[in-house]
């Protein structure tokens, strides 16, 4: 994070720290509006247990250890709240989603959530036409991925915002749902791409592309793509090199031509 400094700290002046804190139930509120109208009441409940222990990590971070207030003489400085998130997004979105499409969410007030919104190259829910057939479907899509995979990236942001060293409880049941309507939302975004061709389909293989088998230069890491090529998509124990080789070369070629 920026300058490594805790985005809450009770050496802060508590009304940053407040208005902190309800940023973080600002995320949470984004994400589990992505859980609506699951039939799951185990999911739900999963949920619930999630919220409950960062509200938890909240508190524990908020109460000063100290008998009295800390003077304001002694305060630290907290930084730049925007800055800070923006910083511990970005960080975790590059591993978790492979630099997705972002979606907008808002924060506690407008400014915030416009400065936000451009630091991160966001793109709002679009107004669609329901009667737009096709493309309005595509749109849609598209926005619902890019939600999805950025509330895949908040569950870790906000983990790091709050430097905690285990996953929340029930983290993992509320993130494999996510990721199951990732794989769910790409599928479609081919499908519509596909039928409509053109700049539709390259948007569509672009976004995919880089979820599934196309590595970015800066990525850090790599896709592996050998079990594109196994009965089964089994990734053997073993494999000639140039085979992998070749159709990584074939993958970047194509990508990069789009």
């Amino acid at each position: 994070m920026n300058d490594d400094k805790p985005f809450i700290c009770w050496t802060y002046d508590p009304q940053v720290n407040r208005h902190r804190a309800d940023i973080i139930e600002r995320l949470l509120a984004f994400i589990r509006e992505g859980m609506r109208e699951h039939r799951s009441t185990a999911l739900i409940d999963e949920f619930s247990i999630y919220e409950t222990s960062i509200k938890s990590s909240l508190y524990e971070r908020l109460r000063s250890p100290m008998a009295k207030p800390v003077a304001k003489r002694m305060l630290n400085d907290a930084g730049d709240t925007v800055e800070l998130l923006a910083a511990a997004f970005l960080q975790e979105h590059k591993w978790v989603t492979h630099d997705s499409p972002i979606a907008a969410f808002r924060l506690t007030n407008d400014p915030e959530t416009d400065a936000l919104r451009q630091r991160l190259g966001a793109v709002a829910h679009p107004t669609v036409n329901e009667e737009g057939g096709l493309s309005a479907a595509f749109e849609v899509t598209f926005s619902n991925f890019a939600r999805c995979c950025t509330r895949m990236t908040l569950i870790r942001t906000i983990s790091t915002l709050l430097c905690l060293n285990k996953p929340a409880h029930g983290v993992d049941r509320i993130s494999e749902e996510l990721w199951a309507r990732k794989i769910g939302f790409q599928r479609d975004l081919l499908l519509f791409g596909g039928l409509l061709g053109g700049f539709y389909l390259a948007t569509a293989v672009g976004a995919v592309a880089t979820q599934v088998c196309y590595t970015k230069p800066d990525a850090g890491c790599s896709f592996s793509v050998i079990h594109f090529l196994q009965r089964d998509g089994v990734i053997p124990s073993r494999w000639m090199s140039a085979s992998e080789e070749k159709l990584v070369k074939d993958i970047k070629d194509r990508y990069e031509a789009l």
